[in-house]
């Protein structure tokens, strides 16, 4: 939906539209690198949808995945979602290397900064390679899995 044709009354709906639903704001207003054609729009697979659902609707999920279906990339989109829209979120990145940690938190922070500027309620305000804070209170940082992660 491009953001020069939206009044402030559309603009009010849309950001509570995308504040109750990931999957519509994923869609519309997310972007993610490709390695060749550059910054593109993020549409779900119908099984990504599916995962963003039971993300909201269950504390605890396990899946059982093969490689390159994009889940990294829709935990990202996911967690850009819950930055945005939910204050105070405290999010911890772990992974068995620090190096994966920080990629997954730059894939969140670049989600961010490239969403519509109408649409970014809260704007970063701590800014460092392994985790960045918001304007609303939320923060994310990763971590490698150690003894005392977390």
């Amino acid at each position: 939906m491009p953001d020069f044709h939206l009044s402030k009354k559309q603009i009010i709906q849309e950001i509570i539209k995308c504040g109750k639903d990931p999957v519509h704001f994923i869609d519309n207003y997310t972007k993610i690198a490709h390695p060749i054609e550059g910054l593109i729009p993020f549409k779900t697979y119908d099984f990504q949808a599916q995962l963003l659902t039971d993300f909201n609707d269950y504390r605890f999920n396990l899946i059982l995945k093969a490689r390159q279906l994009g889940i990294s990339t829709i935990v990202a989109a996911y967690i850009a979602w819950m930055m945005i829209f939910h204050r105070d979120k405290n999010i911890l990145v772990m992974a068995t290397k620090f190096s994966t940690a920080t990629n997954l938190v730059k894939k969140v922070k670049h989600m961010i900064k490239n969403l519509p500027e109408w649409i970014n309620i809260a704007e970063v305000t701590i800014d460092n390679r392994a985790s960045f804070e918001l304007s609303n209170g939320s923060q994310i940082k990763a971590s490698s899995t150690s003894g005392d992660a977390g």
